[in-house]
This record gives structure tokens, sequence and C-alpha cells, in this order.
């Protein structure tokens, strides 16, 4: 299975969210694939090669990547591994991340990444239920509606953001998640017009909403 330069979501409640019988090459593309009750992508034989581009497996019961008979292979991409906790997200023969200080990695959606430099990936001494490799430096991006402090945040980054209290028509009411694909955003208080959260992998949007002012007047 090669996909080059495009996007590909696949997403099955019972079966492999995607399968190879032999090999699997992702080039430059966006892939995602979701499974329910197997793999988010099966591989029977060959390589997984995975240059550039944005790849996300997800199960919700077993191995995200399950390639225990092949070698996977990375450059310059964002590859995103997620199974149930104790489950390990990876299987494989072998793990080639490129040279150690092109890639971070981490082991959350909301966790800082380790410098490959610093602290290498290791497969044989790490089994994760949740797995991200990336270049470094990646960033993921937040938006504000009617609010500030949107901008470009590594993952893990503790992020404050505010509204005006006040506007000429009404008064800030609360924070509402808008955009979230990981799921993981917990703000520090919805209902205050400064608060703070934890910067997930993923695009964000947040809505700062607002009620109307009450002008009514009661006469005694």
């Amino acid at each position: 299975m090669k996909i080059e330069n495009a996007t590909v979501s696949a997403n099955s409640l019972e079966g492999y969210g995607a399968w190879a019988i032999n090999g699997f090459t992702a080039d430059n593309a966006i892939f995602d694939a979701q499974s329910g009750a197997s793999n988010g992508l099966r591989v029977d034989a060959g390589d997984v090669v995975i240059e550039g581009g944005t790849v996300t497996l997800t199960s919700d019961s077993n191995i995200a990547l399950q390639a225990n008979k092949c070698a996977v292979k990375t450059t310059g991409c964002i590859l995103t591994l997620e199974s149930p906790a104790g489950t390990n997200a990876l299987a494989c023969t072998s793990l080639d991340l490129g040279d150690e200080s092109s890639y971070q990695w981490a082991t959350s959606s909301v966790a800082a990444s380790k410098l490959g430099a610093d602290d290498p990936y290791s497969i044989d001494d790490n089994k994760n239920s949740y797995l991200r490799f990336e270049p470094v430096g990646t960033t993921y991006e937040l938006t504000l509606e009617n609010g500030e402090g949107g901008g470009s945040y590594a993952a893990g980054t503790q992020v404050t953001i505010s509204a005006d209290a006040y506007t000429a028509s009404g008064h800030f009411s609360d924070w509402a998640i808008a955009e979230d694909p990981t799921g993981a955003v917990v703000l520090a208080n919805a209902g205050a017009a400064s608060t703070a959260f934890i910067m997930p992998a993923g695009s964000v949007t947040l809505t700062a909403n607002y009620a109307n002012h009450d002008l009514s007047f009661k006469h005694h």
C-alpha cells in the first residue's frame, strides 16, 4: 500500500482500520486510520516507511500499529499511535527514527516532548500505549475566537488565554472548545475570562462566549 501526497481516512468498528499485505508507504501524506476492535493499521510483510506528512493510527482495543514482522522507518513526519491503557501502541521488528538530533518523542498528547539527541527512543526499553514521534521544534496551532493568546505552541506548553470581561453589548460567559481532535484540552476554569490549559499535540480552537447585558430596570 502506498499513499503519496494525499489525504486518506479509514475507520472500522470491527476490522482493521487499514490492512497492508505487503508493505506500507506514506510519502508526504495525511493518513488517519482507526479501529474499534482491531489494529489501526496492520502490515503483514515488507517495511513500513513514512516520509513527511502526518500519520495517526488509533485502536480502541488493540495495538495501533501491528507490524511485528516488519521494520518501521520514519523521516520528517508526525507519527501518532494510540492504544488503550495497558496495550502497546507499536509492534515491529525494528524502528528507525533517523538521526537522533532530528526527532522528538512523547508518551502523552499533553506531555512535553523528549529530544532524541538527549534521550533517544528505544523500542526495547519503552512499552507505551501512546507514542508520538515528530521533527524537533514541531508546534501546533491555537486559534482563539474573541480572545487573546493564540499562536503556535509545542505540545505540553502551559498556555494562558484571556478575553475582555465586557464588550459593548455583553459580558463574558465562558470558554467553549470548538476544535480539539485529541480530546485532551482541559481548561483550568472555563468560566474565567483569563484561564490556562496544557497545549495538546493537535490544533485547537477556543471560543469566548458572551451573554447579552441585562438592561431591564425594576421600578419600585
